[in-house]
């Protein structure tokens, strides 16, 4: 009677283990899917992003070409005006003043080089 006692106390032990390691598998396959679904939705969370960003670069872009043909149209006005009136230091002076409205940051090297051409 004890034998048979302990050997169903055995089989119920082996019988809840296995119980156990199947509810396991179930619940990372779970977590498996789970996460790939997470990158999925991430994925195409950035791919409905990407002409958002196109359409930012393509503004920026746009926005940079104004800016160089004002620096480019402000050179050659700075440029010529010194070396087309008779009175050169005053209208270099004013077309500097001019071009310095534009509100671009311009580099020492830049300066030095438009000095270099007005002088």
């Amino acid at each position: 009677m004890y034998i048979i006692g302990i050997i169903i106390i055995i089989v119920l032990m082996l019988v809840s283990t296995i119980i156990d390691i199947f509810n396991r598998f179930v619940k990372n396959g779970n977590q498996i899917k789970d996460a790939w679904s997470n990158i999925d939705v991430t994925l195409k969370r950035r791919h409905d992003l990407i002409p958002n960003l196109v359409n930012t670069v393509k503004g920026y872009a746009k926005h940079e070409q104004e800016t160089l043909n004002q620096v480019v149209a402000a050179g050659i006005t700075t440029a010529t005006c010194g070396k087309t009136t008779p009175m050169a230091k005053v209208s270099r002076a004013l077309c500097l003043q001019a071009c310095s409205g534009i509100s671009i940051s311009i580099s020492l090297k830049q300066k030095r080089r438009i000095g270099k051409i007005l002088m």
